[in-house]
């Protein structure tokens, strides 16, 4: 969880720096949402190779692999004096979270017990989103006082800090559990195998709708608080506000699972996270802001936590990696959606009005997913979710 909390304080910081950092360089709304797009679009590509290589060099190698890049990324946006060269940090950026999260996600389902997974696996992740709520706030504030360059800095030391506590994970870990995906062929084939399965459908539609929303509130309100005036404290401030809600959110949501079923809060908690989107870019003053900000926060919060329970539950261990890198690409397909529509989208009409019609659609997305769900296949999906495997897989576990 400490490696977490320190990769979780980069993102968080660099939610903040990224789109002021490509609106002081002169960015257009289209070349903003292009430059932002970035590292979701090498994520897509990446993902599912990049973490099939889990299957044969172990999670603790990828976790290495993800903290040295982080260091390159450090140097390289501290070396960016243009708009063009923006894209080569924001590829290195993205290479070195691909490598992360999927495989960190599959190690901490793995090593919780099925019955209380999606309670400890809220605790583990309200922990380490303790750095991702500090981080904006920490780069907004050295923003204005120190300008972009000390922002780079902390992310070098940071992310080398992070390379040295990757180093205490077992380096033995899973080699001897995974001979049937040893090649990225069979990687592929497993895949192929993951996204047959109705459940995982549901979750990766909906990852690709509440990734759709974050993209809105990462690339496009920072940029709007900041032409309304704002200063990057203030816009660092909002986002803090937004992953405290999401670390809050997480402390009881095992208790909201067991009582709403996981496919209701999961489709809800997009819905909402759409409706408070919508409401910051309608009203962007800071009364409003603040508060709202922590409830789409709260919304936010719930979804990765079912989202990963789900996909634990309906794998089996040699796959977890591999469903963990889906669930990354149908995030980061949200994200490219986001950027590349409603950057053009905001070029023409506004960073407020894209940011309204995009959420618009999240929301469309999130009643057709309960309208096409029936009452009877949410019990059914929920209770494959979550309460207990499939015959499939009882029958290849027992």
């Amino acid at each position: 969880m400490g490696l977490a909390t320190f990769q979780g304080f980069v993102w968080g910081m660099m939610l903040t720096v990224m789109p002021l950092l490509a609106r002081s360089l002169g960015a257009t709304e289209a070349q903003l949402g292009a430059i932002a797009i970035v590292p979701a679009a090498i994520t897509i590509v990446f993902s599912i190779p990049g973490n099939a290589m889990a299957l044969k060099y172990g999670r603790t190698a990828l976790f290495i692999w993800s903290q040295l890049i982080g260091v390159l990324c450090g140097v390289l946006f501290w070396t960016t004096r243009s708009l063009g060269f923006m894209v080569v940090p924001q590829l290195v950026f993205g290479i070195s979270h691909m490598f992360f999260w999927p495989a960190y996600m599959a190690h901490l389902t793995e090593i919780v017990p099925a019955p209380v997974r999606a309670r400890v696996i809220g605790y583990a992740l309200a922990i380490s989103s303790i750095g991702t709520t500090a981080g904006p706030a920490v780069g907004g504030y050295l923003i204005d006082k120190m300008g972009f360059r000390s922002v780079f800095v902390v992310y070098a030391v940071v992310s080398l800090a992070g390379c040295v506590l990757s180093r205490q994970f077992p380096h033995s870990e899973q080699r001897n559990h995974l001979s049937v995906f040893r090649t990225l062929s069979e990687g592929v084939t497993g895949i192929g195998k993951i996204i047959g399965r109705p459940v995982i459908q549901l979750t990766t539609f909906s990852a690709l709708l509440l990734y759709t929303n974050v993209g809105t509130i990462e690339y496009f309100l920072p940029a709007l608080l900041r032409d309304k005036g704002y200063t990057a404290t203030l816009i660092g401030t909002t986002v803090t506000l937004r992953t405290g809600g999401l670390m809050v959110i997480r402390l009881i949501i095992g208790d909201l699972v067991s009582r709403v079923g996981a496919n209701p809060l999961l489709v809800g908690a997009i819905a909402l996270c759409a409706a408070a989107a919508a409401a910051v870019a309608l009203l962007p003053v800071p009364a409003f802001i603040l508060p709202v900000s922590f409830i789409a926060g709260a919304a936010f919060g719930v979804c990765p936590v079912v989202v990963s329970t789900i996909i634990a539950e309906n794998t089996f261990g040699e796959e977890r990696s591999l469903g963990m890198a889906l669930d990354s690409v149908a995030c980061n397909a949200g994200r490219v959606n986001c950027g590349f529509a409603l950057g053009a989208a905001a070029q023409a009409y506004g960073f407020a009005n894209a940011i309204i019609a995009g959420n618009g659609l999240v929301a469309a997305g999130a009643l057709a997913l309960w309208a096409f769900y029936g009452r009877p296949a949410r019990q059914r999906l929920g209770s494959q979710g979550l309460k207990k495997p499939g015959p499939e897989r009882q029958r290849l576990e027992g």
